[in-house]
């Protein structure tokens, strides 16, 4: 029976992942103070802050493969937090790798790396492949980009294996009207709640939307055949199609059936204009494939 370790698993991601990831794996997850409720006090949780050596080193004894989640920043927070973000977010995420490949060097990292902050946005519009030129514009996709390179030399010197997620725009549970981020998510609860949705960037921004159930899948099919020792692989998670956010809002309101008051923000949004990520590496070499079109990926979202 295999221990999954999970960081960032108060995320909406991390959330998805442990109510959804097969029963037959073992699960710790890596909490946040300000995330525990009375129901999150179980002896699978961890409790802390991933400053704190000490905690990391408790939380990583024993796990066979290490999901790392945990991030603090989005592509949208201005350049003003840059040593903010290398100092919370890279460092951290640095050490994490350390201490999980001293405490198991035959162990195996799972990395949620960017399918959309990290290529470069002048590159043809043409779905994104792994061996495609990276050039990020967002402190947000530096520190991703930067994580996966550091990655790659601790698997190097110490034997870890490692896969790297750049998974394109995730969705699948609705999330707090407040967030800035997730826009099907938010869009959907403020709905719920007749709020209207601030949206940043251009109604003609092009996106591509996975499932979570679909990220579930590619996390399973990863962890059941990792690669060689010391070896780190990168694989593209996403639907493989382009969708406009006028095309989503559109989608949108007729799962909802309610049309959406608008407010177009004046702020830049310092992500690329286009991004559909390209699967077939992941598709080819371990059998996945995205399941859930945009269309019933919304009416489960809109249920849920």
């Amino acid at each position: 029976m295999q221990t999954l370790g999970i960081t960032g698993a108060s995320g909406f991601i991390g959330s998805y992942l442990s109510q959804n990831l097969r029963p037959s794996f073992v699960l710790r997850r890596f909490l946040r103070p300000s995330s525990v409720t009375v129901n999150s006090n179980q002896s699978h949780d961890f409790v802390g802050d991933m400053s704190d050596s000490l905690s990391i080193e408790r939380f990583v004894a024993g796990v066979d493969t290490l999901i790392h989640l945990a991030n603090s920043n989005y592509p949208r927070d201005h350049a003003d937090l840059v040593s903010h973000d290398i100092s919370v977010n890279l460092v951290n995420t640095v050490k994490i790798f350390e201490t999980f490949a001293q405490a198991n060097p035959s162990g195996h990292v799972v990395f949620f790396s960017s399918g959309g902050a990290i290529y470069d946005p002048d590159l043809p519009r043409e779905p994104r492949k792994e061996t495609d030129r990276t050039s990020p514009i967002s402190s947000y996709g530096v520190q991703k980009l930067a994580a996966e390179q550091f990655l790659a030399v601790i698997c190097q010197k110490s034997g870890l294996r490692a896969t790297v997620l750049r998974v394109s725009n995730p969705y699948g549970t609705l999330l707090s009207p407040e967030r800035s981020q997730g826009i099907i998510g938010v869009a959907l609860a403020r709905m719920k709640a007749n709020l209207p949705l601030k949206l940043f960037g251009s109604l003609d921004t092009v996106r591509d939307y996975v499932h979570l159930s679909d990220v579930v899948s590619a996390v399973e099919k990863v962890i059941d055949s990792p690669p060689a020792k010391g070896v780190m692989r990168v694989y593209n998670v996403g639907l493989g199609v382009g969708t406009s956010t006028a095309e989503l809002l559109t989608c949108i309101e007729k799962v909802a059936d309610k049309k959406i008051e608008k407010i177009i923000s004046s702020q830049a949004a310092a992500e690329p204009g286009w991004n559909v990520l390209d699967t077939a590496k992941l598709s080819s070499e371990l059998g996945w494939k995205a399941q859930t079109d945009l269309s019933s990926g919304l009416r489960k979202t809109f249920l849920s």
